[in-house]
């Protein structure tokens, strides 16, 4: 699911998320629901259902088919090359959401909503 999030928000922020973090954050924690929380897929494709649920939630009933399936095939590839790209992932994903708590943080010290 991690890895599928982190697909999904890399291909809608076109990799680089830097420019609004708090969104992209969001955006990778609505793909990824049980990245905050217990629970645990019954299955690999009762977890590729939920992925692709949480996409078409999103806003305007997401980005179509086509990106979930490109989305499908990056998750594969990383998997498919060992544990360098997985962890790659993973941590670039800690980095956004670090970036994320450290934005929300200063939107918080100004007052604003941020959202």
């Amino acid at each position: 699911e991690a890895l599928y999030a982190y697909a999904h928000t890399s291909r809608v922020f076109n990799g680089d998320w830097g420019w609004d973090p708090l969104q992209a954050a969001l955006h990778f924690l609505h793909i990824g629901r049980s990245i905050c929380s217990r629970d645990v897929h019954a299955s690999t494709g009762a977890c590729v259902c939920a992925v692709l649920e949480a996409a078409a939630k999103l806003p305007g009933g997401g980005f179509g088919l086509g990106l979930d399936i490109l989305c499908l095939a990056d998750s594969a590839r990383l998997l498919s090359r060992g544990l360098d790209s997985p962890v790659r992932a993973l941590r670039e994903s800690e980095a956004l959401l670090s970036t994320a708590a450290d934005a929300a943080r200063e939107v918080a010290a100004r007052g604003e909503s941020g959202f």
